[in-house]
């Protein structure tokens, strides 16, 4: 336990904070160098195409694994949603959201010119003593919470591995997207739509232009298909996994 509580210490380390009782200039200089280095919250809305046509045009179905870097990712807000593309891609999509490690560290005093020594360091062990509990339940909570979205996400999945869809719905799930962007409108947050899709609509529809100004992502192996988002402006991938390093580094 001890082994851990020091690993602990050592992830959070660089998150500095206030003393419950007073703070200098110079520790409000710090406090508002640790609020900024949060960085601009993300919402993602993924989907994975299950239509027929992915198994001809090089389209992989993605495990729940590469999720994980978001929940790696403890210096941001992050909203993840989930869903599929079949033959009718209206359904509810699944949510995870992860908010960031805004847990603050207690200050070590100078103890060397202090006059109250005593007072200080029971005042620091009783802070440092609390920050650890609420790291703990933190990362706990955190670790619950992908746990159960991965499994929805799994549960999904097999559902539908051994029949993938006759049919691909690729513009009804843009639509779903951009009513997920729609509640961020107000927000300070950097969306992003990744489709794991050959980007074939089976209804021969072209997806019209995003009113949201969302970052949209192809994960296209093949790289070479007409697909419905001629009037949307996007980018394409060769895998998930660069789509979603680009969502964690893009303008941050």
């Amino acid at each position: 336990m001890k082994a851990f509580f020091i690993i602990l210490l050592l992830a959070v380390s660089g998150i500095i904070a206030l003393n419950h009782k007073g703070h200098t200039h110079s520790e409000e200089s710090t406090i508002e160098s640790w609020q900024s280095s949060f960085k601009q919250g993300i919402s993602i809305v993924y989907f994975q195409d299950i239509s027929g046509s992915i198994t001809t045009h090089g389209v992989e179905i993605d495990s729940t694994s590469i999720f994980n870097r978001y929940y790696e990712c403890v210096d941001r807000d992050v909203n993840l949603y989930y869903g599929t593309i079949s033959s009718n891609s209206a359904h509810k999509l699944i949510h995870l959201e992860l908010p960031p490690f805004a847990i603050p560290k207690p200050i070590e005093p100078n103890l060397q010119t202090a006059v109250n020594v005593r007072e200080l360091k029971d005042r620091y062990d009783t802070a440092l003593k609390q920050f650890l509990s609420d790291s703990i339940t933190y990362y706990a909570d955190r670790k619950r919470r992908i746990q159960q979205f991965n499994g929805e996400v799994a549960y999904l999945l097999v559902l539908n591995k051994d029949s993938l869809a006759s049919k691909s719905d690729v513009v009804t799930a843009i639509s779903l997207a951009e009513k997920v962007f729609n509640g961020y409108a107000d927000k300070a947050v950097r969306t992003f739509l990744i489709l794991n899709s050959d980007g074939m609509d089976s209804y021969n529809r072209v997806a019209p232009v995003l009113k949201h100004a969302a970052t949209v992502i192809l994960v296209n192996a093949s790289g070479s298909l007409r697909t419905c988002l001629a009037n949307v402006p996007h980018t394409e991938m060769a895998s998930t996994e660069d789509a979603i390093t680009f969502t964690l580094n893009h303008n941050n």
